[in-house]
């Protein structure tokens, strides 16, 4: 039995990022090679950014550590970074594959035990912590083989590592994951998408706050190598063992090995005895005991459909964590510009003259990146699973259906880029037309992005997911659309470069402001005509 529910986690997995699966009626949905193709290459080119990343830190901190003879502390010091990774990343990844998954009380209702539908739960998000693990463990092995030599033991130690030390940051995400579901248990269910946001908001704030101080933590390190590698020594334990096994050290492995294995069994247990209780409990909400005679409100069809998405938007808490944290910051970075527009003045006038132009078309690109964090329309289809059939026998037309979707996506993050535009502005200091070149090009960027993520979905829809992490997170409209975007946003900003010779900075973004609106247009046209006809054809 626990063979078979692995298999189908992991090709619910598979089937979540090549979008091959089943429709609504369970037909098959098979993807073209092509397409697999495209999700291969997409995930390589992350794996080799991560990768790049690693490497740059690793080749920091390698050859100072070993020339002091404390060749652990590398070890370790990589270890902390990828243990930070598997918190920051496990903890919603495992709130949402353990106690979101839409199939957890249909199999609970089974004659299958709960602790093996929560052992493949958990394998799930080992998996996601062990590839982490592996792509910094492995390049941190490759560096050190690039300047020493890498011993039989040393080799035998970090596969040790690499299997093992993942088991560490799953038990802290384990953890987490279980306060969140305990919290959110007790929260009425349409504020449970805001109290997972903050805590998400909180992981977030943490994370940027170490990127923006990495470089000094780097110095700090290398500074003080002794006093880095005493701390690690004297108060975590598992990632000192880490260290030392790496070295070729068996006492150490054999130490990780067994406190990472009892601490997993320990917190295994824990979330074994109240998996039943956190997933069937829904709390928070009162009770009504008294009748209260209230006015009904009533709105038409195309304001009921664009209410329904926008309830679905602030009740799902993946969604709203996935997408929500994409809008805040977009606002957030908009605020922050404004208010240390001086400072940025400063930075770019110090770097020389004319370069006002050059900061805003970064600015523009950064607004860019952020808004490809939001793909809300680029999984919208793939969440009706469960109520397409619903939406089709409604007397209620294709085309508003279709454009609720459009709507919502451009109602949340308009404001928001909006506010971002206005920042770029503020902080820079273009001329006019440069200034009206920018909330132009922003604008453009929202209703191509919208219309493109819509027509990727209605195409590649995904209805055979258990949690709506898989389409929401992991879905191939969702996928490309990121992706996808995030390459032409590159590209854009390359030929900018070439032709920066021949083009102003004002008409350069006038042209890309008419280009992503014609193909906005074309998407427009597609939808609006062949897109109706195959969301029709959805079963």
């Amino acid at each position: 039995m626990l063979g078979t529910l692995l298999k189908k986690e992991l090709q619910g997995l598979g089937n979540s990022l090549s979008n091959s699966g089943r429709s609504s009626s369970g037909n098959l949905r098979s993807r073209s090679v092509g397409m697999k193709l495209l999700i291969g290459v997409a995930g390589v080119y992350l794996v080799g950014i991560m990768g790049f990343l690693f490497y740059t830190l690793a080749d920091t901190i390698c050859e100072p550590f070993v020339l002091m003879g404390i060749d652990w502390a590398y070890y370790a010091i990589m270890g902390m970074i990828s243990l930070t990774f598997c918190i920051i990343g496990g903890a919603m990844t495992s709130y949402s594959t353990i106690y979101k998954a839409k199939d957890n009380e249909f199999l609970l209702s089974l004659p299958i035990r709960p602790s093996l539908i929560l052992s493949t739960r958990v394998f799930i998000c080992y998996a996601i912590d062990f590839v982490i693990n592996l792509i910094i463990l492995a390049v941190s092995m490759i560096v050190y083989e690039m300047y020493f030599s890498l011993t039989a033991s040393m080799i035998v130690g970090g596969i040790i590592n690499i299997v093992i030390f993942p088991l560490v940051g799953l038990v802290l995400s384990l953890l987490l994951g279980w306060l969140i579901a305990l919290a959110t248990s007790k929260v009425p269910p349409e504020k449970k998408s805001y109290v997972s946001l903050a805590f998400v908001i909180v992981f977030f704030a943490a994370y940027i706050l170490l990127y923006t101080k990495m470089m000094d933590i780097m110095d700090l390190i290398v500074n003080s190598k002794e006093s880095v590698a005493g701390f690690l020594e004297t108060y975590i334990k598992p990632v000192f063992w880490m260290g030392k096994g790496a070295t070729g050290d068996v006492v150490s492995m054999l130490l990780l090995v067994l406190v990472s294995v009892a601490a997993f069994v320990l917190v295994y247990m824990i979330l074994s005895a109240s998996f039943i209780k956190v997933v069937t409990t829904s709390k928070g909400r009162k009770k009504k005991v008294h009748y209260k005679e209230e006015q009904l409100n009533t709105s038409d069809v195309k304001s009921a459909l664009l209410g329904r998405e926008f309830m679905r938007f602030r009740r799902n808490t993946t969604i709203m964590v996935n997408y929500g944290l994409g809008v805040v910051l977009l606002a957030v970075v908009g605020i922050a510009m404004i208010v240390f527009n001086d400072m940025i003045g400063d930075i770019v006038a110090g770097m020389g003259d004319g370069l006002n132009e050059m900061g805003a078309l970064v600015g523009v690109a950064m607004v860019f990146y952020i808004l490809a964090m939001c793909p809300i329309t680029a999984s919208s289809i793939s969440l009706e699973a469960n109520t397409l059939w619903i939406l089709k026998s409604l007397p209620i037309s294709t085309k508003d259906i279709l454009t609720s979707k459009l709507k919502e996506h451009l109602y949340l993050t308009l404001p928001a880029s909006a506010l971002a535009a206005v920042g770029v502005v503020v902080a820079f200091k273009p001329s006019p037309l440069m200034a009206v070149m920018i909330v132009a090009s922003i604008f453009a960027f929202n209703v191509f992005f919208a219309t493109w993520g819509l027509r990727l979905n209605i195409s590649k829809p995904y209805f055979n997911w258990t949690n709506e992490a898989a389409p929401v997170k992991r879905g191939a409209s969702v996928t490309i659309a990121m992706l996808g975007t995030m390459g032409i946003i590159m590209t854009l900003f390359v030929l900018y470069i070439v032709l920066g010779s021949l083009l102003t900075p004002e008409i350069y973004l006038g042209i890309v402001s008419a280009l992503l609106l014609l193909i906005a247009f074309v998407n427009y046209r597609w939808i609006y005509s062949k897109g109706i006809t195959e969301f029709e054809e959805l079963r």
